[in-house]
């Protein structure tokens, strides 16, 4: 019987931000969790694209928490689907294009894909499908009659523009919208309550598992909300202050710590 969930972040937590490859000692990570009957999740801000990706083509049984929490998935079966209103996404569209379309690049998720739009060409390094200086309207109609999850935001150097757009965000959209700093050049946009906190209590209720037996990783401000669920709480030491000062143990490296806690149990 399944005891224990580990949710576990990617970028920052796992590898070095962007990096895609997950490398051979985490994956032998995974497998041990996995072997010891016990569940392991990805909890990432990632597409599910790029999450299977990183496993190399090795079928396992993970849970993926995509897009902050917005898209959640074992393997092929869709399990939860956080959608935007579709008038919401419109305004938040009008408000990034009409201000600030010649600097910022915009990726809007959808269950199985993800657009990109830029103005101009900027340094992005994955390759989403991409669409560049096209007329207002047909951006809009690319996805008008398709389910939104979640809009990102790219700008290829951190600058008193990002954080104005972040805190504009917050300001229109109170109460509509949650905002995360991607700790990455990225700014993430969902619908309330769309947050890896409570896809970790999807799972939570879904598998009818414990809190007590929550261990969750990682490293920025989107990883606050599932991070504070559990006494089992966990980042690296190279995690924002802020993430530190919320989490119970620091670390330096996720495989030795998987390991020592299987020995541990022995």
């Amino acid at each position: 019987m399944r005891k224990n969930i580990f949710a576990v972040d990617v970028d920052g937590t796992l590898i070095q931000s962007g990096t895609t490859k997950l490398g051979d000692e985490n994956l032998d990570a995974i497998k041990t969790i996995l072997n010891h009957g016990d569940i392991f999740c990805f909890s990432s801000g990632r597409t599910f694209r790029s999450l299977k990706h990183l496993l190399k083509g090795n079928d396992l049984d993970v849970i993926y928490i995509c897009e902050n929490g917005n898209l959640i998935r074992n393997n092929d079966e869709i399990l939860f689907v956080n959608v935007i209103e579709k008038e919401l996404v419109l305004n938040i569209i009008d408000y990034l294009y009409k201000n600030h379309v010649e600097r910022i690049g915009i990726l809007v998720s959808l269950v199985d894909e993800c657009l990109y739009y830029e103005n101009k060409k900027l340094d992005i390094d994955f390759k989403p499908t991409s669409y560049q200086n096209l007329e207002y309207q047909d951006f809009l109609n690319i996805f008008k009659d398709k389910d939104v999850i979640k809009i990102s935001i790219y700008m290829n150097e951190l600058c008193d523009e990002f954080y104005q757009i972040y805190k504009d965000l917050n300001e229109l959209f109170k109460g509509k919208i949650e905002v995360f700093d991607a700790n990455n050049k990225w700014i993430d946009i969902s619908k309330t309550g769309g947050n890896k906190g409570n896809g970790v209590k999807f799972i939570i209720e879904k598998f009818n598992l414990s809190y007590d037996n929550l261990y969750c990783f990682g490293d920025g401000e989107n990883d606050l909300s599932m991070l504070k669920l559990t006494k089992n709480s966990f980042s690296p030491f190279i995690a924002l202050d802020k993430v530190k000062e919320e989490v119970s143990f620091l670390y330096s490296s996720f495989p030795k710590l998987i390991h020592a806690f299987y020995l541990d149990k022995k």
